[in-house]
């Protein structure tokens, strides 16, 4: 927990200045002396940190750390039988954690050949699957009871925010438009997964008015995205990968982290040299 506790802590949060932020140094420890499961978590980041970092042992460091994580996951599904406002922060804390983690691990210095080559999808699902958390915590807790912890950070005002969301909100326009003009081809099977993923994509945009800013808003457009769509994506479907970069691009102009960006890079490169010609 050292090299948590003296760097990464100050490097993580989404406000203007993340050293600032009193969540991750103070309020993120104090869940962790009850929590096994967010101590784990937060030795698993700080572990894949410090492989970035350039650690010179990061071979045993991204094994340490990928232990911690499987330890994390095990421990939350053994100890956290339902979301309660006894349990609500240890839920938000372990989510964020596994997020952040799954953003960087794959990318790691360190990461074994061995390894199964990087694969966005793993972390989408790995979102996909919070979705469910995140809609049961809005029923049990209230953002002051959270103390601000993950849903209220800084949000950014960019005068020039406005125009941003307009224009992504006309490219997604106009790619709906081309998909409902291609459902009138009954060879079009897949029209209607690709409409129902623009517009779950136009909502989240609106939302977030094009730069996200919350934890939350990170997961809320894989947890809407129908499943069928996630499948075509895998698929490298033409219109699947071109719908995903629409969301990393908007997912590009959160605040700039050292475990964000690079995935958010390599993943519209991963799927876009993946397109493949579908009949």
């Amino acid at each position: 927990m050292h090299h948590f506790l003296t760097n990464t802590c100050f490097t993580l949060a989404l406000r203007a200045d993340p050293a600032k932020c009193r969540v991750w140094p103070v309020l993120m420890p104090q869940v962790a002396e009850a929590s096994l499961c967010v101590r784990q978590s937060l030795i698993a980041i700080s572990a894949i940190h410090l492989c970035r970092l350039g650690h010179p042992e990061s071979k045993k460091l991204y094994q340490l750390a990928c232990e911690y994580a499987v330890g994390s996951s095990v421990r939350f599904r053994e100890s956290v039988a339902n979301i309660s406002r006894m349990n609500c922060l240890e839920v938000i804390a372990f989510s964020v954690n596994t997020a952040i983690f799954g953003f960087t691990v794959s990318l790691s210095p360190g990461r074994p050949e061995s390894v199964l080559p990087f694969n966005p999808m793993e972390t989408l699902r790995v979102m996909r699957s919070f979705g469910g958390l995140i809609e049961n915590l809005d029923k049990v807790v209230s953002e002051r009871d959270v103390d601000s912890m993950f849903y209220l950070e800084d949000k950014f005002q960019d005068p020039l925010q406005q125009d941003v969301l307009d224009k992504t909100l006309t490219d997604l326009d106009e790619l709906e438009a081309r998909i409902r003009e291609t459902s009138l081809d009954k060879t079009a099977r897949h029209a209607p997964t690709y409409s129902a993923a623009v517009i779950a994509l136009r909502k989240w945009a609106i939302v977030v008015s094009g730069r996200p800013w919350l934890w939350k808003q990170f997961i809320i457009w894989p947890a809407m995205a129908p499943s069928e769509y996630l499948g075509l994506l895998e698929e490298g479907y033409p219109t699947a990968v071109e719908i995903f970069v629409h969301w990393c691009n908007i997912m590009k102009r959160a605040p700039s982290r050292w475990y964000l960006l690079p995935w958010l890079e390599k993943s519209i490169a991963e799927v876009q040299g993946s397109v493949e010609t579908v009949t």
